[in-house]
């Protein structure tokens, strides 16, 4: 009988595992990919690289990344390289936001693989249940929800961050031959690469992590060569870096240097920085996993909470949490030395650690202890209320992309711009209009003419979106009087002034 209790025990964890496993693909395939059915976030940051993919298509390499929102140097361009292949299929900036959204889709199934990783000396079936929960609860993230609906430099940092983080764990391993080694070494100069060119939080981190861990492994080993492939491979992948910084007489380069060997901060004290940091982690809660205005303290003691369990009760891979570790110091260390304001996008090498912190409490706590097990339910309210949150969140942004009331996407837009006549000049904020330009000039091919400036005669696109009323009225009353009407939908008008 309690043969057949178990069992049916097990049947039900495994089939409570695939559960999870299929909800957070599914859910992770409607939320990634409706945003580039939906594209909002083409403005800024998303029209300079857009230009910069369609000189690639010309023949123009870059030499130069995006260029970092600290300090004044740029990153190196392989980001760029990564995207490209994708544009060849249109200049529709759909297909250039289309990496980010599979990167953060997969990123679901990485982190599940990582933390079954983690997770030694336990049962298969709790392994599975446990790998397979955090990979839902990832799926529901709307922060990197929000971050894959966009071309951006820094979204699929996660992704390439658990590929490293386990690539670097495999390089350790003995069963492999030789050839094999070499590969994986070589695959680990390719992600260097990739990372640095990401963000300048993460370049400032992952050469200092690939450093002590080549070091390290080199101590275990003494196969001094391997790391060397993946210095050489990681060199060699940047370059076009290197081609444009001989040309610039090195000068990106010099201000990467002054940025790395400058960012200690001597104006504030060493408990001013802990406390700093601090601060900043829990400020993580509130921006990423509570996201709820009313909730900064609850926030703040859920990623404590977990952080103080996991440090408890973990029991699992060393190997892997070392490097996690050895990541999340250097990170905190980086973090610092800045002061400014610290966006999510800031701290994307630490967005999945609660999660880890979580799982890794849950998979080693003793149920059968009354004190454990209240931890557990206290713990498994703020997973509950963190869900929640996110799929609240989700559900608003969604909620601002379709439908009828709704912000204007690529494909609205490229409507106005067929209704205009043609070579008018079209008027608006500096930021819309270049928006426009290189939807007209790859796409709608009106031969507008542009101003930031309207006038008489000029025409302009007004979005009707019930949320952007306050500036919609603000833009009429500062401009000339609209005489003609266009075009009109529920989405936008088209006007003559």
């Amino acid at each position: 009988m309690d043969f057949i209790k178990k069992h049916l025990s097990h049947r039900l964890v495994i089939i409570l595992s695939y559960l999870f496993i299929i909800l957070a693909g599914v859910y992770g395939l409607l939320t990634r990919f409706s945003g580039l059915f939906y594209y909002v976030e083409f403005k800024g940051d998303q029209v300079r690289d857009a230009w910069v993919y369609m000189d690639m298509l010309q023949g123009v390499w870059p030499t130069l990344g995006p260029s970092s929102s600290v300090g004044v140097f740029s990153l190196p361009p392989l980001y760029y390289y990564v995207v490209f292949p994708f544009t060849a299929f249109s200049a529709n900036p759909i297909w250039q936001a289309l990496p980010n959204a599979l990167f953060s889709f997969f990123s679901i199934f990485l982190l599940m693989y990582l933390v079954y990783q983690m997770l030694n000396g336990i049962s298969y079936h709790r392994k599975l249940l446990l790998a397979s929960f955090a990979g839902f609860w990832w799926s529901l993230i709307f922060a990197d929800i929000y971050l894959s609906a966009r071309e951006w430099n820094p979204s699929p940092t996660p992704f390439f961050l658990m590929v490293f983080v386990l690539v670097a764990h495999t390089v350790f391993c003995d069963k492999y031959k030789k050839w094999q080694q070499v590969c994986w070494w070589i695959f680990y100069g390719l992600l260097i690469a990739v990372l640095v060119s990401l963000h300048s939080t993460v370049w400032l981190v992952i050469p200092l992590v690939a450093l002590v861990h080549s070091i390290y492994y080199i101590y275990q080993t003494k196969k001094w060569y391997l790391p060397l492939v993946a210095l050489i491979v990681a060199f060699s992948a940047l370059t076009p870096y290197w081609l444009g910084e001989i040309g610039r007489g090195w000068s990106n380069t010099g201000l990467l240097w002054d940025t790395f060997t400058q960012s200690s901060d001597s104006q504030h004290f060493f408990m001013e920085k802990i406390e700093h940091t601090i601060m900043a982690f829990a400020q993580l809660g509130k921006q990423v996993y509570l996201v709820d205005a009313n909730t900064p303290y609850l926030a703040s003691i859920f990623v404590y909470g977990a952080f103080l369990l996991f440090v408890i009760f973990y029991r699992g891979n060393r190997k892997l949490l070392s490097l996690l570790i050895l990541i999340w110091v250097f990170y905190f260390y980086a973090l610092s030395n800045y002061w400014g304001i610290i966006f999510v996008h800031y701290q994307l090498l630490l967005v999945p650690a609660p999660i880890i912190f979580v799982v890794g409490f849950l998979a080693y706590v003793n149920l059968n202890s009354r004190r454990q097990l209240v931890l557990t339910f206290v713990l498994l309210f703020f997973v509950g209320f963190s869900g929640s949150s996110n799929l609240q969140a989700t559900y608003q942004f969604a909620k601002d992309i379709s439908g009828q009331d709704r912000l204007m996407n690529i494909t609205d837009k490229q409507q106005a711009l067929r209704q205009a006549p043609l070579q008018a000049t079209l008027c608006g904020a500096e930021e819309d209009i270049s928006v426009y330009q290189y939807l007209d000039y790859f796409l709608s091919h009106r031969r507008l003419n542009f101003s930031v400036v309207c006038e008489p005669g000029m025409i302009a696109i007004i979005p009707q979106f019930s949320k952007q009323h306050a500036e919609r009225q603000l833009f009429l009353h500062n401009n000339p009087k609209i005489t003609e009407e266009l075009y009109r939908n529920t989405v936008f008008s088209l006007v003559k002034f």
